[in-house]
């Protein structure tokens, strides 16, 4: 499903910040719990309409959206203290674009979920989706180490009880605290203007059981 209201403020809140260097604290991961190298058609929603198509082709997730509103898919698999990680590849020439991951995410149909993402433009966010809007935890940020335009990012987002920190290209980017969520689903998302077509290819999706490290 689309959702205007959560695109335009995912698109529009573009305020600077300054980069954390490093994590304030540790984690570790355990054993993998999820895997996916999208070669079941059934392992996550899919679906299409007008120009927008969501759905596995040739081991890839693909996410094709004509713009105007978020679109988040899910599997089915319910993590709660996790590590999710997954390729994406920005195939689209617009800028003005976001992509990435959902963890805890309630179901495919709302947007409910911390969103990781990043755009086109270089830039990075963490929001908490609740059905008809967004607020934020992390704003629109630049950072070096996000591949702009048509290019590939990895994507690692931990969420370990009420910590949550953003990965991109295996370089710590940012985290927050937030108390709300226990458990969920993993989901894609990707979202655009009105008229901004938008492209993402996922792949490798992995997802480990992870826990706090204690401190010495």
């Amino acid at each position: 499903m689309r959702y205007s209201v959560l695109a335009a403020l995912l698109i529009a809140l573009l305020t600077a910040c300054s980069t954390t260097a490093r994590p304030t604290v540790d984690y570790e991961v355990g054993e993998v719990i999820y895997q996916n190298t999208f070669n079941d058609p059934d392992s996550w929603t899919t679906f299409g309409f007008s120009q927008s198509q969501f759905g596995i082709s040739d081991g890839t997730y693909n996410a094709i959206s004509a713009g105007g509103g978020i679109v988040a898919v899910t599997n089915f698999h319910t993590h709660s203290n996790a590590v999710l990680e997954v390729t994406a590849e920005q195939i689209s020439a617009f800028d003005d674009t976001g992509y990435g991951i959902i963890c805890r995410a309630q179901s495919a149909q709302n947007a409910v979920g911390y969103y990781f993402l990043l755009s086109g433009s270089g830039r990075y966010g963490i929001r908490i989706g609740e059905e008809e809007r967004v607020r934020v935890l992390v704003p629109w940020t630049d950072h070096p180490a996000i591949n702009k335009g048509r290019a590939t990012n990895r994507i690692r987002a931990v969420c370990i009880d009420d910590y949550f920190a953003l990965y991109i290209n295996d370089q710590f980017i940012a985290e927050a605290r937030h108390d709300w969520l226990e458990a969920g689903l993993m989901g894609l998302a990707v979202t655009s203007n009105e008229g901004t077509e938008i492209g993402v290819v996922f792949d490798d999706v992995t997802i480990w059981q992870a826990e706090l490290t204690a401190d010495d």
